[in-house]
């Protein structure tokens, strides 16, 4: 019997230090964003198949091709204060010019969007003279 209890105990202690710390809820920025719009030059672009999803301290940017094809890039992502570093590590790069994204020079995708607006259901970034609106998706 002590070795059943001990066997428990040790199982839980494996099972539990296993789980990330809230399911890897990190806040408001946690889970996935459906682009609705972005607005330049006084014109408002409406999307529908791009998205953003947040998790740790990985973004994935993906435009979905319907009805069950899609193309993604990600890379790694800083919120500070009122602003949200991302620096691309990997995917198609044609994502990021679905998004209106350019590099900044050669060698590397990186963006400091200040943070607009940002609750549970919405963000607004904006990046030079753009206004990206964000509602949460299927959460």
């Amino acid at each position: 019997m002590k070795n059943i209890v001990v066997l428990f105990i040790l199982w839980m202690t494996i099972l539990l230090s296993a789980c990330t710390h809230n399911d890897g809820d990190i806040g408001p920025l946690f889970g996935q964003w459906k682009l609705v719009s972005i607005e330049k030059s006084g014109q408002k672009y409406i999307y529908d198949n791009l998205f953003v999803s947040f998790q740790s301290a990985v973004i994935e940017f993906k435009t979905v091709t319907y009805p069950h094809d899609y193309d993604w890039i990600c890379g790694e992502y800083k919120h500070i204060d009122n602003y949200l570093n991302i620096k691309i590590k990997e995917g198609s790069e044609s994502v990021l010019n679905d998004f209106q994204l350019n590099k900044n020079n050669e060698d590397e995708w990186s963006f400091s969007f200040n943070i607009v607006k940002l609750t549970n259901n919405k963000m607004v970034l904006s990046l030079d003279d753009k206004i990206y609106t964000f509602a949460k998706y299927g959460n």
